[in-house]
Order: C-alpha cells, then structure tokens, then sequence
C-alpha cells in the first residue's frame, strides 16, 4: 500500500466527549478514493474515560486507516503531540486537536492540491472559526493582516522575508500557536532538533515550525477557514486566565533565544505575544476572579516581560477596590435576605 498524502493526527486526553466529533469530521468527507490518500493516527495519553471505546466504534464503521496508540501513562502534551507525527507516515501532517472539527471541503481541498504537487510549502497556515459547544455564534480568526487576499507565499530564505511576516501578523497565532490551523510537510518536521528545554512549555509545536522557518522555510498563507475551533474548554487554563498568559510569555520568549533569527526579526516574534495579550486584555484577566496575592504575582511577571509597570500597578489598584466594593455588596446583600428556616 502506498503510503498516504496526508496524516491527520489527533493528540487526545480525557476528550471522549468530543473526540467523536473531530472524527466525524473528518470521515463524512471522505470518498471510496479519498479514504485510500490520507490516514488518521491517534495518541491518547492515557485518558481515564472512554476515548478508546469511541475510537473502536469509528474505526469499524469506514475504511479509512485509523491507528490508535494508548500510552501507558500521561506524557504531557509536548511529547505526546511528537510522538503523533512520529506516527504518522504521510508526505503532510494536520494536528488536530480533538475537540476541534475540520471545515467541510478541507480534506477535499488539500487532497487535490497534495494529488496535483501543487502544494510545495513546507507549512500552509490558515485562519480559524471559532464556536461554542452551546451552539453559539460563530467567530473568523484570521493570523494576518491580509484582507482581501486569497493567498500569499512567503520564502524565508530570503533577506527580510520573516521580519515582513512577523509584521503583518495580528495575533500570536501566525506564530503557529494554535495547533488545528496547519498542515506542514512531515520530514521538515522531524528534521528538526527539539532542545530539553521546549519540553514542557505545552507548545513543541509552535517552537518546531517557527524554527522551520528560521532555518530558511516557506509558508503559504490561505486566507480561507479550514477548522472549527470549540472555545470555553482550553485545557491550558485549567490554573486561571492569568497563568495562562503566563505559559505564552514563558514558551514564546524562550523560543527567541533558540530560533535562528536576527535581533529584528526575534523582536517581531516576541511582538506576537503583545498582540495576543493587550493592555486591554491584560486588565479583563486580571478582573477575573482571583486572589489579591495572584494578581500581584501576576503584575510583577508582566512588569519582567516589559509592560508598563505604572499600568501593570494601576490595573492592581482598580482590581483590588472593584473586588473590595464587590464584597460589600455581597456581605449587604446577605443581610437582607432572610436566613433559610
């Protein structure tokens, strides 16, 4: 059998009550002969509930290849999204995470262009819709400032190519942070050395193809959404909005010391993470309920990573009197409605 064209590879834990979905997803679009061009590889790290039980019912229902592999115990996420390429054995990876879902027509779109050789980047980066599981309303996310634009090509071997890239960005996602919104060539990939360090920042693959494209890559960019993205359910803030920035700053400002990139294009890297987290956002985050000592633990990190420490202070202080206020009202409140008999 020959092998496939293209890999889609779902790293999962503890998703069963979605990862049916994703897989559906996939499969209704596949033909008699679309079945044959791509495979679906699965690492489960471990999970407690019953993925491998929805995973067995898919696979018996088409004829598309499925290869399910349950690790023996949780790797964390970083080894477990490489072990999913390495499982894989198609010329193309898309990772999808596994309460995410594929647009219809991408399996269809990509094949023919994979089927065609028309398809020749190492990366093909595109935006995302996003939905709750309730249903509601429907949101594009685009990565880059191309409006109007069905597509763009950029070659990073060429001088100033990335330091361009990185400028037209409008969110931490055209530094391949989200994982669901990219197929990339499956050598480019494993050519690639991981350092020790990337291990455990819940982002190897962000670090793998921003490094792809430091060492002389190229990226197509489509301007069209090819993947559902369920909000409300990050598993990445399970500790709080504001750990959750965190994780970004610390993963994406390691990164720069080891991408092989100028002082001008590490600073339009690590420009993506203040288009991800404004002051504006910032300040939501720390609205968020939290204790006063999170808040200010949160401050001084922010402060370290080069935000006004006048703002970062400020937004403390008005935190701080907002939840004072609240309590108040809360504790007047209580003493007028009567106690339960």
């Amino acid at each position: 059998m020959k092998k496939p064209l293209l890999s889609i590879c779902i790293p999962t834990y503890n998703r069963a009550e979605y990862i049916g979905h994703a897989l559906d997803s996939v499969l209704n679009q596949l033909s008699e002969h679309t079945s044959q061009l791509i495979e679906i590889c699965i690492s489960d790290n471990a999970s407690t509930d019953n993925t491998e039980d929805i995973i067995g019912l898919k696979k018996e229902s088409t004829t598309c290849s499925i290869y399910y592999n349950r690790n023996q115990k949780n790797l964390g996420f970083d080894l477990n999204v490489r072990k999913i390429v390495e499982m894989a054995s198609g010329k193309y990876c898309w990772i999808l995470g596994s309460d995410d879902m594929l647009a219809p027509g991408s399996i269809e779109y990509f094949l023919t262009r994979l089927v065609a050789n028309e398809l020749v980047a190492d990366i093909c980066l595109f935006p995302r819709k996003t939905f709750f599981s309730e249903g509601k309303s429907e949101d594009v996310n685009s990565w880059l400032k191309l409006e109007g634009v069905r597509k763009k090509y950029f070659d990073f071997s060429k001088p100033g190519e990335l330091e361009f890239y990185f400028s037209q960005a409008l969110s931490l996602g055209a530094g391949f942070s989200y994982i669901s919104s990219m197929i990339f060539n499956r050598q480019r990939w494993l050519d690639i050395k991981i350092p020790d360090s990337v291990i455990g920042s819940f982002y190897v693959h962000a670090f793998i193809l921003a490094k792809i494209c430091s060492v002389g890559g190229c990226l197509e960019y489509i301007n069209e959404p090819y993947i559902y993205c369920r909000l409300g359910n990050d598993s990445f803030a399970s500790e709080g909005r504001m750990k959750r920035v965190l994780i970004d700053y610390s993963a994406f400002k390691s990164f720069a010391n080891d991408l092989d990139i100028t002082n001008s294009e590490r600073c339009g890297y690590l420009f993506l993470l203040r288009l991800e987290h404004s002051y504006y956002n910032i300040f939501k985050h720390m609205c968020h309920p939290s204790t006063f000592k999170k808040r200010m633990d949160f401050g001084r990190h922010l402060i370290e990573y080069g935000y006004s420490a006048l703002s970062i202070k400020l937004f403390s202080v008005l935190t701080t009197l907002f939840f004072s206020k609240m309590a108040i009202v809360v504790v007047r409140i209580s003493k007028i409605i009567p106690s339960a008999k």
